[in-house]
């Protein structure tokens, strides 16, 4: 009984910490893929707007 019990516990904490582990590598990625974007983008490569004639 108290081995089920604990391997319920344990269970039921790994997945907490499986899911914010998995919350923390989403936001470290999309801060890695912004600091790409702000060192490697080159600003003359952007393709220019140009004014719409009426």
């Amino acid at each position: 009984m108290v081995d089920e019990l604990y391997d319920r516990d344990y269970q039921s904490s790994r997945a907490q910490l499986n899911a914010s582990f998995a919350g923390l590598g989403r936001t470290l990625g999309d801060s890695l893929k912004a600091l790409h974007h702000i060192e490697w983008s080159a600003p003359w490569a952007s393709k220019k707007k140009t004014a719409s004639r009426v």
